[in-house]
Order: structure tokens, then C-alpha cells, then sequence
């Protein structure tokens, strides 16, 4: 561990508590980018570790480091990722349940794995889950996957681990913590929404959200947009992960660009994020199928427009040229400068 780095475990030990300190002072095995690692932080953010215990897992020792919302069972506590993970969790539920509408807390603690290599990552989900849904997750060559309101991660360096535990963090919330499931589209837009961060560097180890800056969905949707392949939200809205990925790795990255900029699209507008919060609200309590039902939507369908159409615009044909119009605003020359600062385009 360089110098830099270890000053930076040192910040953070202390900001997530001085029982944490004997697992975290080894040597680093994953390094953050300078530009995106938190440094030269204040020291002022409150703990947030409650215990911490060993762990073991097929021979390798690890540590359950718990919090007030998660048990974090972690074979690599000693690097960046595994010391700053906890803080990040907590800082993204927080997230979840408060920028969009007010949410519920998850109804118990998240089990979160972070796991220290792939390997290890393999064989948790062989371990965890029933073969068939574990073939479908081994399949994940970088990244990781929420199932049952659990998260299974393993780490891929601070900026990309962590984004990756925003998106599919708000798939172990709404998994563990939703009456009614939202439709796939929404869900999945959202998720890449809450990807967008960077380290505020004012507060130790602490992650400054910004939707906006997350150049990889940006880039992609430019690309969409350029090749003339953006979707029609009735295309959009009937498609799964599952479905795009089965044609192509690269219809799926079409398809998660074009969730960011729909999620961005909703929160654009006053009338649609009310909308939008009033899903969310009803899938929390459990109304969400009530109201498809009265509307005379089939309640139990994830994919379609009934949703969109029932809550947020009646005209899937409007809304469609509003969000085309959209796109194209997004992605217009002078935008990405302003998106690689977490702004909004002009």
C-alpha cells in the first residue's frame, strides 16, 4: 500500500470505527483512482460499524461487519472496497429511501457478500442458491447480482465495486423491503439512476450522489442515439434484462442506457416525478396491484405500459415523443463535459 492509500485507510478506519482497525491496516490489493478515491477528508463522519466478528467461508477468513441496516459478510476487508463498503451501503439506502419520496426502512438487516476475488464470488452463489438460479448469475463475468433481498458482490476496485453495490443495493431494498414488485423497467431504471457518485471530499469516506455522472450510461446512450437505435417507450417498456441480453451483450448495455435516461426523464419534470414517487409509495405498501387492477391492468404483469399509463402519462404516444425529444437534448453537443461533473445537460 502506497503511502496515499494507507492514509486513506487510516481516515476511513476511524470514520467507521475503532473496532474495524486491526482487519483493515494490511496492505491494500485494490486501489482506487486517484480522481474518484476519498482524500485528504475531514474526519467528522459519525461510525457506522455496530460489530464486527470473524467469518469464514470455504477455508478463507473473512469478517461480518455490521451495521444499522446490513451484515456484511466480507473475505476483503483489508482492501479499499471492503473498508469503504459499509459506509457506502448505509449512505445508499439513505439514498433510496429519501431523494425520490420518502420510503420505508427494509423491514430487517440486508446480508450483503463481499466476496475477495471471482472465484470465491463462484462459489458463494454455488453455495447459496439452487443450481439453476446460480447458472443464470455465474454467467456475470464483472459485477455482481441481488437476489432475495441478499446482495452478492466481489470486488472490482472502489469506483466500479461501488457502483455496482448502488445499482444492485436498490434491488436488495426493493427485493426485501416492496409489497408489490415494480414493473421491470421501472425497477432497473431506478437502479442505474442511484449509480451516479463521487467521494465528497469535505467528509471522510463519504459519497457524494449525483445521478448525472455516470459517463458509461451517458456514452452509451450517445452511441444509441447517434446509430438511430433508440427505442419507442413501447418497445422499451416490454423489454426485461433477460430478453436483451439474450440477443446480444450489447443490446442489453442499449437497453440500460436508455432506462438512464428514462429515469432521468421522469425526474425532469414536476408532474412526472409526483407520478413517479406515487409508484414507488404504492409498491412499498402494497397498493401498487390494487390500482392496476382498478384500471383494468392485468396487476401480476411486470413488463408493458399499464404503469406508465395508469400512473404517470395516458398517452404512451406523447410521453414517447417527449422522451425521444429528451434523449436528443441529453446527448446534444456540450453535454458530456457537463455530465462528466455530475450536472445536468443543458
Amino acid at each position: 500500500m502506497n503511502r496515499r492509500l494507507h492514509a486513506i485507510a487510516r481516515r476511513a478506519i476511524r470514520a467507521l470505527g475503532a473496532s474495524t482497525a486491526c482487519a483493515l491496516l494490511a496492505a491494500c490489493a485494490s486501489t482506487p483512482r486517484a480522481d474518484d478515491a476519498p482524500s485528504a477528508a475531514s474526519e467528522r463522519a459519525a461510525p457506522v460499524i455496530l460489530d464486527e466478528r470473524p467469518w469464514t467461508f470455504d477455508g478463507v477468513e473473512g469478517r461480518v461487519i455490521t451495521t444499522a441496516h446490513y451484515r456484511v459478510h466480507t473475505t476483503a476487508p483489508t482492501t479499499a472496497s471492503g473498508l469503504l463498503l459499509p459506509r457506502f451501503l448505509e449512505s445508499s439506502l439513505a439514498r433510496y429511501r429519501t431523494s425520490i419520496t420518502p420510503l420505508p426502512e427494509p423491514p430487517r438487516r440486508l446480508d450483503t457478500f463481499m466476496m475477495a476475488n471471482r472465484g470465491e464470488w463462484a462459489r458463494l452463489t454455488s453455495t447459496e442458491l439452487p443450481p439453476s438460479r446460480a447458472a443464470r448469475y455465474l454467467r456475470i463475468e464483472r459485477g455482481g447480482f441481488a437476489e432475495g433481498g441478499r446482495g452478492f458482490y466481489f470486488d472490482l476496485g472502489v469506483q466500479d465495486t461501488m457502483a455496482i453495490a448502488a445499482h444492485e443495493g436498490w434491488h436488495q431494498y426493493t427485493q426485501a423491503t416492496f409489497r408489490d414488485p415494480l414493473p421491470v423497467w421501472l425497477e432497473e431504471g431506478i437502479a442505474t439512476w442511484m449509480e451516479g457518485f463521487r467521494w465528497d471530499q469535505g467528509a471522510s469516506a463519504t459519497p457524494l450522489f449525483l445521478p448525472w455522472a455516470n459517463l458509461e450510461r451517458f456514452d452509451r446512450l450517445r452511441e444509441v442515439h447517434a446509430a438511430g437505435r433508440v427505442l419507442s417507450l413501447e418497445q422499451l417498456l416490454a423489454l426485461t434484462p433477460d430478453s436483451t441480453l439474450a440477443r446480444s451483450p450489447g443490446a442489453a448495455l442499449d437497453y440500460y442506457a436508455q432506462l438512464w435516461a428514462l429515469a432521468h426523464f421522469l425526474n425532469d419534470d414536476a408532474g412526472r416525478r409526483a407520478a413517479l414517487a406515487r409508484v414507488l409509495r404504492d409498491g412499498a405498501s402494497g397498493e401498487l396491484r390494487t390500482h392496476l387492477r382498478a384500471q383494468g391492468f392485468a396487476s401480476g404483469a411486470r413488463t408493458g405500459a399499464g404503469v406508465f399509463t395508469s400512473y404517470i402519462e395516458p398517452d404512451l404516444r406523447v410521453a414517447s415523443d417527449e422522451y425521444a425529444a429528451f434523449v436528443a437534448r441529453v446527448v446534444s453537443t456540450g453535454s458530456r463535459d457537463r455530465v462528466a461533473q455530475g450536472l445536468p445537460p443543458q
